[in-house]
């Protein structure tokens, strides 16, 4: 996580955390609650996405509305769309590890190990 603040300030909504049981305690990030009233038109709008995509989704449309700086880091293939469709800045693990080779904080070769341990995890991408 301290490379990755290396790219600027990260904040979680809490849905994303309690939809995978992670104690926050353990984090070195800023807990954030998402809105709830854009939580709960995004959630009509976009049924089958999860807490964790609708709380970053919630938080994106936020810090968009008020002209502030954000990007919302989505994996899954249907919040991506939904966070094109509501004109959202987005970027997904990829991007944020190619992000820190770019700033010199990771090598091309320790990107790619990254890369290849996600996969060998489950972990789905492109």
């Amino acid at each position: 996580m301290a490379q990755v603040r290396k790219l600027g300030p990260v904040e979680v909504p809490r849905q994303v955390l309690d939809e995978l049981g992670v104690d926050v305690e353990k984090l070195d990030v800023k807990v954030i609650d998402a809105p709830a009233h854009l939580y709960d038109a995004i959630r009509e709008r976009f049924p089958v996405l999860g807490r964790g995509e609708l709380g970053v989704l919630s938080r994106g449309s936020e810090l968009h509305a008020a002209g502030q700086p954000y990007c919302c880091v989505l994996d899954d293939g249907a919040a991506r769309k939904a966070a094109q469709r509501l004109g959202l800045n987005l970027t997904g693990t990829i991007g944020i590890l190619d992000g820190l080779v770019r700033s010199h904080h990771l090598t091309t070769t320790e990107r790619d190990e990254i890369v290849g341990r996600l996969r060998a995890a489950g972990f789905r991408l492109p």
